[in-house]
């Protein structure tokens, strides 16, 4: 049975200009990846998403990180 998590990757790879999609823990680890994201990325990701939690320290949720390109 898929999880909830590879079902909503699969869904957000399907929206328009999506090339890439990865999920990370606290840690920095890859939770998943698809599309050309790549793993060697994910404690990146969790970092940015760690430092953009600081923005509202009152909201108790994850951040979510999009990456924008105009060369796609």
């Amino acid at each position: 049975m898929e999880s909830d998590l590879e079902s909503a990757v699969e869904e957000l790879m399907q929206e328009r200009g999506v090339v890439g999609v990865i999920c990370t823990n606290q840690e920095g680890l890859a939770l998943t990846v698809d599309g050309s994201a790549s793993e060697v990325h994910a404690g990146l990701v969790s970092g940015i998403a760690q430092e953009a939690r600081k923005l509202f320290p009152e909201i108790d949720l994850s951040p979510i990180v999009v990456l924008e390109s105009d060369t796609w």
